[in-house]
């Protein structure tokens, strides 16, 4: 019982005693689109399912005739809206006898009880429910007879219904817009009854003739009067009902009074206006997909769509039941747009979908790739598109240099790299878009070299070389990639004045050292000091380069000719067989010849003799120093101090930095260019090895003044033993 229609359950309180049609009414046949509906009268409510897309609706309704009195009024127009369901009452014509019940749907009842009296026909109206007060269209029915040989009752019918016959009982008034009809006066007997809402009015009785009823409509006529004179013209027709259209649901009225001769009658006329409720279009690939659904009777043709780009063309065009599909293709305009030809779009509801835009894509999607950091694997790589993408999968990836390979979503991740080339590659056309385009149009390459080495440095050979005992010392330090800005190239010397002109190339720095006395030199490159561009930090250990700078003492002196002589050696140089000397020409007699043994005595002693005599000579001339040029030649305390002070202020000399030009002063020390890509050298504690002496200023030293006695003396001493040579020899 809860599942019944409200409505439907409504009808049976309301009106109980009323028989209910089970079946809708429907119009089996719409010829031109055009259907039409007939009610005809069945004693109870019909039901109405308004079809899906009826419009343009039409209406014809007809109220009953009364019993042995006036015609049904007819009343007919346009239904502005076309409700989703209709309730039909049609009316029954009035019957005649004495008390005689009335038409149904508001007919009045007759009075007696002559037995000929005629009752009121019914109204026949279009309802929006079960409720009389839900009445949208009325057509008013007419008022019964009055009996024996009584008046006629009013004809149904318009805003005012006509009012019913007089005999000697009076005629009911009929009903109106806003109240039901006045009843006739009766002759004797009972009176008659007013019109109401929706219902006529009962007629009056008496022993000799009762009047008529009144006519069914929106507001019911009023009853006749009864008459109880057997002379003359007896009882009074009732009044006819009114008719009614409501504004808000009506247009296109019209009105006419007595016209139904029979039961009531209502005609529905409708149009089946079909209304696009689906028109999609989806871009696949390079063509267009569309779908029509059509609610309706109306069916869709090829030439019913119009494309607004000339250069589409329409294929694979499949008709169906309710609408088409079709494949547009060759569109060359970005923006398509579908509708409808004009004959078309006119049956069609102008609510509906007519027309569809679609912006459309034939360009495929754009990607690059880029690499992210990770601590997870050895690369990790992001696939960027500049719109969403689908489709892509493991196998759209050539990898090389790594052993293992997993995608999730649009992020690579390779794993077990080896030095050296790394690649991977995203091959052309391995995704879609949202439009079925495929990208990139081109393969997309990340490429890397994989290095794990740490940089390395190494020191070459120093080259060292020793002239007056002192020292010149070039030391290379070359190293791979780039030093950091950070980095320090430490140096230590025990002699203060070893500082190093520093020279920076390409991969390797230069320190030249000059004058430098014996001692250790050490220069040390901190670990992790280099880096590369892989982010490799080198050497692994500190790169240290140790110089020890000794002088090579002097070869001993070979001996002299006089040392020879004296040590017991001959002087006459050893003939060699087959390299005898000629022998020598014969001398002049004037000229006697001394003998072999004479001539070599005397030869050697006449030139160690000489050479002696130069030696002594060459003594004589030597200057003996003097208090002036001694202290000129040695630095005082004071003058090292400065010097000390002036090489302190110098370290540490940064390595990197241009070094200037050499020495030019003795007292000078060489400044260095500032260089912020090379490291610097740190000042170590020095042990330098400096002899301080006093020098006295007041007289010349003991060695000074003995100095020209002693000499005089040895070249004394060395005069006799050659002349006391020659006097033995002769």
């Amino acid at each position: 019982m809860w599942g019944m229609n409200l409505k439907t359950y409504l009808a049976f309180t309301i009106l109980p005693l009323l028989s209910f049609s089970a079946s809708p009414a429907i119009a089996e046949e719409c010829p031109g689109s055009i259907c039409e509906v007939i009610f005809e009268y069945t004693g109870a409510a019909q039901y109405f399912d308004v079809p899906a897309g009826a419009g343009n609706m039409t209406f014809e309704i007809y109220g009953a005739a009364g019993g042995r009195g006036g015609l049904g009024g007819k009343v007919s127009g346009e239904l502005l809206t076309a409700p989703e369901e209709l309730w039909i009452y049609v009316g029954g014509v009035g019957s005649v006898g004495s008390d005689a019940m009335g038409g149904f749907n508001g007919g009045g009842r007759a009075g007696g009880s002559r037995g000929n009296e005629g009752s009121g026909g019914g109204a026949s109206d279009i309802r929006i429910g079960l409720d009389l007060i839900q009445r949208i269209a009325v057509a008013g029915g007419a008022g019964g007879g009055g009996g024996f040989s009584g008046a006629p009752g009013g004809h149904g019918g318009a805003l005012i219904a006509a009012t019913g016959g007089a005999g000697q009982g009076g005629g009911g008034l009929g009903g109106n817009q806003s109240a039901g009809g006045a009843p006739g006066t009766s002759n004797g007997g009972t009176s008659a009854s007013v019109g109401a809402f929706g219902l006529g009015g009962t007629g009056g009785s008496s022993w000799n003739a009762g009047g008529g009823g009144g006519g069914g409509g929106w507001y019911g006529g009023g009853g006749g009067g009864a008459d109880t004179d057997t002379c003359c013209s007896d009882a009074g027709g009732g009044g006819g009902g009114s008719s009614y259209v409501d504004p808000i649901w009506t247009a296109s009225v019209q009105h006419e009074v007595g016209v139904r001769q029979d039961s009531g009658l209502v005609i529905l006329r409708y149009e089946i206006i079909s209304k696009v409720t689906v028109f999609t279009a989806n871009q696949v690939g390079q063509s267009v997909e569309l779908e029509v659904g059509i609610q309706g009777l109306l069916a869709l043709t090829e030439e019913d769509v119009l494309l607004a780009d000339e250069d589409c063309t329409i294929a694979d065009f499949t008709q169906m039941e309710n609408g088409a599909t079709f494949t547009v293709t060759g569109c060359a305009l970005a923006e398509f747009e579908a509708t409808f030809s004009g004959e078309f779009l006119e049956a069609l509801d102008p609510e509906g979908i007519n027309s569809i835009a679609l912006s459309l894509d034939f360009q495929g999607p754009s990607l690059f790739l880029t690499q992210s950091d990770s601590e997870v694997v050895d690369y990790l790589l992001l696939v960027v598109p500049d719109e969403s993408v689908y489709g892509l999968e493991l196998n759209d990836f050539e990898v090389r240099g790594c052993e293992t390979a997993e995608l999730l979503g649009l992020e690579l991740s390779l794993g077990d790299c080896t030095d050296g080339e790394v690649s991977a590659t995203l091959l052309s056309d391995a995704v879609l878009d949202a439009f079925g385009n495929t990208g990139p149009s081109a393969e997309l390459t990340f490429l890397s070299i994989r290095d794990t080495t740490a940089p390395n440095a190494h020191w070459l050979e120093p080259v060292v070389i020793e002239q007056d005992g002192f020292f010149s010392v070039v030391a290379v330090l070359e190293y791979e990639d780039s030093l950091n800005e950070e980095a320090i190239v430490s140096f230590t010397a025990e002699d203060l004045n070893c500082l190093p002109e520093v020279t920076k190339a390409p991969n390797s720095i230069t320190f030249e050292i000059h004058d430098c006395a014996e001692g250790l030199l050490n220069w040390q490159l901190p670990a992790f000091s280099l880096s590369d561009a892989a982010g490799n930090f080198g050497p692994l250990a500190d790169k240290d380069l140790e110089v020890v700078l000794v002088i090579t003492p002097a070869p001993e002196p070979e001996p002299g000719p006089s040392e020879q002589l004296e040590s017991g050696e001959s002087s006459q140089t050893d003939v060699l067989p087959g390299n005898e000397a000629e022998p020598p020409l014969p001398s002049s007699p004037a000229e006697p010849q001394p003998s072999e043994s004479e001539s070599q005595a005397s030869e050697p002693t006449e030139n160690v003799t000489e050479e002696l005599l130069e030696e002594i000579e060459d003594l004589l001339q030597t200057e003996v120093p003097t208090e002036e040029s001694v202290s000129e030649s040695q630095p005082t305390i004071l003058e090292k101090e400065q010097q000390e002070s002036s090489v302190s202020e110098l370290l540490p000399v940064e390595v990197g930095k241009d070094a200037t030009d050499p020495l030019t002063d003795s007292n000078q020390v060489p400044k260095q260019a500032a260089d912020s890509s090379m490291p610097a050298i740190e000042e170590k504690p020095r042990n330098p090895n400096l002899v301080l002496q006093d020098f006295e200023s007041a007289k010349p030293s003991i060695i000074q003044t003995a100095a020209p006695w002693g000499i005089a003396i040895v070249a004394t001493g060395l005069l006799g033993v050659a002349v006391y040579r020659k006097i033995m020899v002769r």
